[in-house]
């Protein structure tokens, strides 16, 4: 260690920050720590796009589904059949009409197993909503609409403009497409438990299709488990070269380097590493797609909730860009807590404890706040980033101020105030320890 600092001697003039992130970028990509980590994330993406790939319906077992079904049907129909005949000519009025409805049933069934088979994606998006629109027609003007049990209006009315969506755009859907595999948030209350069960299971869409799959894993990692993994990664980041009186970084302090630019080179590299870290991750998730399965959709449609059950949709591209600065704004201000701590206590445990309660207590505080006037500028309401950029959170806590814009502010101006205060107490520190 001391060795690789006392080559800092060569930094002169004015690219010493500059040299002074390579420094510490080298370090942490020598870290035996820093490997073991990303090997075990590696893996981990590896063994969760496995088991994507394994739970992504696909259309053969559409197919599968559909030629059984109409199997079935047609045994039926030929019940039918043979009761109109034993009639021996006389007039049944009740089994023609049965006759006519399977006979319709059949030629739409046929119709769309077709276009599974050819994977004419248009087509079933027509006969879907040829069958769905005008029930939701019908219940539009309806006064007693569901409002909290499944289907609720809403969730017709949102799943019927994805199909159209869809269609329009000429997108491969990702299956299963029914209502039987579509809830929102405002879906609270089921008349059926086996109903409910086999919605809220069908519900969960798989696809390793890339950008689908990339979509599963922000959703999984951009969370506050994943804010702790970034946290556990870049821990010793400034305290495990010494902030105390014999530490090793003091042999930083005896070159002409300003002392301040050796806390900003290690906040600056916890970023930019940070910073690959997830773009390697949504590459790796892209190409795995790509590989074994499609690239998706870019322009593959994500609901957004707004105000008084009202909708729109967003394309998955802006939804996973949306998500990525987001996160990425949380990991600004968890870092920034970090840094506060390891400068105030000098050791890397206590830092870290302090920081993962300052967080977890912080959390806990916001839910008990969440009435009052600046509860939608605490950042600690916005570490769900699914939920808060789809306004799920807003629907949640009947408070569509809770939302994407005011999670960005809050962390960028809480995190500039936090960083603000520890190069403070950096420089105070630096000024009497000569």
């Amino acid at each position: 260690m001391i060795y690789n600092i006392i080559h800092i001697v060569h930094f002169n003039g004015g690219d010493n920050m500059l040299r002074l992130i390579q420094f510490e970028i080298i370090k942490i990509c020598k870290s035996t720590f820093f490997r073991i980590m990303m090997i075990g994330f590696l893996l981990f993406i590896l063994t969760y796009f496995t088991y994507v790939y394994i739970n992504t319906v696909r259309a053969d077992d559409l197919i599968i589904n559909l030629e059984s079904m109409m199997f079935t049907q047609e045994q039926h129909l030929q019940e039918l059949y043979d009761v109109l005949e034993s009639n021996e000519g006389e007039s049944d009025r009740e089994t023609e009409q049965s006759i006519e409805t399977w006979e319709r049933f059949q030629e739409r069934d046929s119709k769309l197993l077709q276009a599974y088979e050819e994977e004419d994606w248009t087509t079933i998006m027509e006969l879907e909503i040829e069958q769905y629109e005008p029930g939701v027609e019908m219940l539009r003007n309806d006064p007693y609409q569901n409002v909290y049990t499944w289907p609720t209006f809403f969730s017709k009315e949102t799943l019927l403009a994805q199909y159209k969506w869809i269609r329009d755009r000429e997108i491969t859907p990702v299956l299963r497409i029914e209502e039987f595999a579509w809830k929102t948030a405002y879906d609270e209350v089921f008349d059926d438990p086996i109903g409910e069960e086999i919605v809220k299971e069908n519900s969960i869409k798989y696809s390793s299709a890339g950008v689908h799959f990339l979509k599963s894993v922000f959703q999984m990692l951009f969370s506050l488990i994943g804010a702790i993994l970034f946290l556990f990664l870049f821990a010793d980041v400034v305290t495990k070269e010494g902030l105390g009186r014999n530490g090793p970084i003091h042999l930083l302090k005896t070159q002409p380097i300003h002392r301040q630019k050796i806390l900003v080179s290690k906040f600056m590299t916890v970023i930019i590493v940070s910073f690959m870290t997830l773009l390697i991750t949504a590459i790796l998730s892209i190409m795995l797609g790509v590989i074994f399965d499609r690239l998706g959709d870019w322009d593959y449609p994500v609901l957004i909730y707004g105000e008084e059950r009202t909708f729109t949709y967003m394309n998955l591209g802006t939804y996973l860009l949306q998500s990525f600065g987001l996160f990425f704004m949380i990991l600004l201000f968890c870092y920034s807590i970090l840094f506060l701590f390891s400068v105030i206590t000098k050791k890397t445990l206590i830092a870290l404890g302090l920081t993962l309660a300052t967080i977890i207590i912080g959390i806990t505080w916001s839910k008990e706040s969440v009435l009052s006037s600046f509860a939608p500028y605490i950042p600690f309401h916005y570490f769900s980033v699914g939920e808060v950029i789809t306004n799920e959170l807003a629907v949640t806590l009947e408070d569509f101020t809770f939302s994407f814009a005011n999670g960005m502010i809050s962390f960028g101006v809480v995190s500039l105030g936090v960083l603000f205060m520890t190069f403070v107490i950096f420089v105070v520190q630096s000024k009497y320890s000569n």
